[in-house]
């Protein structure tokens, strides 16, 4: 059950050179009520922070009722060891997750070999609790940004 701003979870890839890294993410949402929130992925662990190109905006209909999400993106990466952590952006209510998957693939521009890539999969699920109402002590506020080497990003504040 998340009721706050959150890492979900979290995948590490090692790039051997610079590269680009595709993120596939993907989960299913329940909720005490009808809801709206956002998800993104961002490879830093401040949970108020998702690569602007990622952020998707998700809405449970109705409450007792399963909504899938996901999040799809593309970015280029320096060589190095990269955390990329699947984050959900909630106020004023809560959701319960089932199970999901985050898929990062680390790939060598066009003109060098396919995969230059390793990492583990990771998968989150969750007991199947009763979801909560909470409410914020006030309204968070989004501010788009640019991240240390100039991508987009876009940080929650509360």
């Amino acid at each position: 059950m998340i009721s706050a701003n959150s890492n979900i979870t979290q995948a590490t890839i090692h790039l051997d050179r610079p590269g680009k890294v595709h993120i596939s993410a993907n989960t299913s949402a329940s909720s005490a009520s009808a809801i709206s929130f956002r998800t993104g992925v961002y490879n830093g662990a401040n949970v108020n922070v998702m690569f602007t190109d990622s952020l998707r905006e998700v809405s449970v209909p109705a409450a007792g009722k399963w909504a899938n999400f996901g999040t799809m993106f593309t970015i280029d990466l320096p060589a190095g060891d990269h955390t990329i952590y699947w984050k959900l952006w909630i106020s004023g209510s809560s959701v319960t997750l089932s199970g999901g998957a985050l898929l990062v693939e680390g790939f060598e521009p066009a003109s060098g070999p396919m995969a230059i890539a390793s990492g583990v999969p990771a998968t989150t699920s969750s007991n199947g609790g009763q979801a909560t109402v909470v409410t914020p002590a006030k309204p968070p506020t989004v501010v788009a940004s640019t991240d240390d080497a100039g991508r987009p990003v876009t940080r929650w504040t509360e």
